[in-house]
């Protein structure tokens, strides 16, 4: 795979998990901040920070471990993202 469709397709996952992330009621928000960003609790509204000056895979790492902490079953999740997440046995149901 050439680093143009290697690039596109770290756009396309880093999209998917920002909408898993936001069916999850994760609102996210690019600020500048040490590291590359994280999810924190906002009185009651969980808010993941994404700095803008981070790599795209960076975002992508940031992205899966906040996902990982939400409850995604009652939630439709793409199987793709499933996998991302490390889900490899999750079967889509029929």
């Amino acid at each position: 795979m050439n680093s143009r469709n290697s690039s596109s397709q770290q756009n396309d996952d880093l999209s998917l998990l920002k909408r898993a992330l936001e069916q999850c009621g994760v609102e996210i928000r690019s600020e500048n901040c040490i590291g590359p960003g994280g999810l924190a609790r906002i009185k009651q509204k969980r808010v993941l920070f994404l700095n803008p000056d981070t790599s795209i895979s960076e975002k992508i790492g940031v992205c899966i471990d906040a996902l990982r902490r939400c409850d995604t079953e009652s939630i439709h999740i793409s199987p793709h993202v499933r996998r991302l997440l490390g889900e490899e046995e999750w079967n889509e149901p029929d």
